[in-house]
C-alpha cells in the first residue's frame, strides 16, 4: 500500500483547542472510515453544530497533522494494528499519529498504567509500598467522581513524585507540608498530553492545596522561562486575591529545569 505524503499546515488553532483523546478519535475515523466527513466529526466527536462549525474544527486538526483528503479511508477494512504497522514501516515519521491511534485501543489505560509502574519500579525498590501509601492518601481525600483508572494513575504519579515521604515542599510557594495537602499537578494539562508525556514523571510537580493548585491550574500564575513564578495579568483580581498572589510573585519554581521547561512553556503559551 502506498502511503500518501504528509502535508502539514502551520495553522495550529483548531488542534490546540482539542484534547488528545478528541484528536485521536478524529484521526482514527479519518484513516479507518470513508463514510464520515469533517461536519460529521465536528458533530459526533466535538459536540458542535455542523451548520455553524461547517467541519472546520476537525479539518483544522487533520490539516495540522498533515492528514489531508488523500488519507481519508486509507485503512478501510484493516484492523487498527495492521494500519499502525503500515505507518510504522513507512519512510515518513508517523510516530505521533501511531501514538494517537494507540490511544483508542482497548487496553490503552492498562498499558499507560503498566508503563508508569515500570518507570517507578526501575528507580525505586520500595515503589510498590510507596504506591500503596499514595493510594491510601487518595482514598481519604479524592472525590467519588474520580475513575478507578484515574485514581490508580494519580497514585502512581504520587509515588513517583513523593516516594515514601510524609512531607514535601510545594514547588510554587515553597511551604513544607504533609503530602496529603499536596497534589501532583500537571504542568501541561493532562488532556493535552500525549501518551509519552503522560508517562513522563516530569510532567507533574508537587503543588499545595492551600491555593497554589488552583492559582496555577486556572491561570492566575505561570512559571516563566527563567523559572520564576509570575502573576499573569490576564484576569481581574480583587485586592485580597492580588495580595495572595503577590506572595508568590518572583519565587523560583523548585520544579523548573531542563526536563520540565517545555511543559512550562506550553502552559505559558496557553495562558497568554
Amino acid at each position: 500500500m502506498k502511503i500518501p505524503s504528509l502535508d502539514r499546515s502551520r495553522r495550529i488553532r483548531e488542534y490546540n483547542g482539542r484534547s488528545f483523546e478528541e484528536v485521536a478519535e478524529i484521526v482514527g475515523q479519518w484513516l479507518f472510515r470513508d463514510d464520515v466527513g469533517h461536519r460529521e466529526m465536528d458533530r459526533d466527536i466535538l459536540g458542535l453544530d455542523p451548520s455553524i462549525s461547517k467541519g472546520w474544527q476537525s479539518m483544522g486538526v487533520l490539516h495540522y497533522l498533515g492528514l489531508k483528503k488523500e488519507f481519508k479511508g486509507l485503512f478501510l477494512g484493516l484492523s487498527r494494528e495492521a494500519g499502525i504497522e503500515l505507518l510504522a514501516t513507512d519512510d515518513q515519521d508517523f510516530r505521533f499519529i501511531i501514538e494517537l491511534l494507540n490511544t483508542s485501543s482497548e487496553n490503552y489505560q492498562e498499558t499507560l498504567i503498566a508503563q508508569l509502574a515500570a518507570a517507578g519500579e526501575k528507580n525505586d525498590p520500595n515503589f510498590k509500598k510507596n504506591y500503596e501509601y499514595s493510594l491510601s492518601e487518595l482514598r481519604a481525600t479524592d472525590r467519588h467522581s474520580v475513575s478507578a483508572y484515574g485514581r490508580v494513575e494519580q497514585g502512581l504519579l504520587r509515588a513517583l513524585l513523593f516516594g515514601g515521604k510524609s512531607q514535601a515542599q510545594c514547588a510554587l510557594c515553597h511551604k513544607e507540608l504533609p503530602t496529603d495537602l499536596l497534589v501532583t499537578a500537571h504542568i501541561k494539562p493532562r488532556s493535552k498530553c500525549s501518551t509519552s508525556e503522560r508517562i513522563n514523571p516530569n510532567v507533574v510537580m508537587p503543588v499545595c492545596k492551600l491555593g497554589c493548585d488552583d492559582f496555577f491550574e486556572k491561570g492566575y500564575v505561570v512559571v516563566d522561562m527563567e523559572g520564576f513564578v509570575r502573576i499573569t495579568g490576564t484576569k481581574q483580581l480583587s485586592a485580597d486575591l492580588h495580595l495572595a498572589l503577590a506572595d508568590l510573585e518572583g519565587k523560583v519554581c523548585s520544579h523548573f529545569g531542563p526536563s520540565t521547561k517545555e511543559f512550562f512553556s506550553y502552559k505559558l503559551r496557553a495562558v497568554k
